[in-house]
């Protein structure tokens, strides 16, 4: 996933300061993964992005789903883009093979 920072004078501009890669783990606790994996779920969506804030107090939202990944933020360096694009054609040919596999 990508956290991304915008200053609060800029937060409806397509402007971001600051962005890193993480593992969802490392952002999210597994209350808050298993929340948005039901959400999803009961969306249907099995591959797709989710856009999500949290404000100062700590409460999460999901804003925005999308069944077709737009891909990395354009901000984001070459190798980071890379690695994103990488992680994400892994997950999908796992949905894939696991949907083939209780098709058979």
């Amino acid at each position: 996933m990508i956290k991304m920072r915008r200053p609060l004078k800029r937060r409806f501009e397509n402007y971001q300061d600051g962005l890193r890669f993480h593992e969802p783990q490392e952002v999210y606790s597994v209350d808050e993964l298993d929340k948005l994996s039901r959400f999803a779920a009961r969306l249907g969506l099995d591959f797709g992005e989710v856009d999500a804030l949290r404000d100062w107090d700590g409460r999460h939202y999901v804003v925005d789903v999308n069944n077709r990944p737009t891909g990395p933020a354009k901000e984001l360096r070459e190798d980071r883009k890379r690695r994103a694009f990488d992680r994400r054609a892994t997950r999908f040919a796992v949905l894939v093979d696991d949907i083939r596999a209780a098709a058979a």
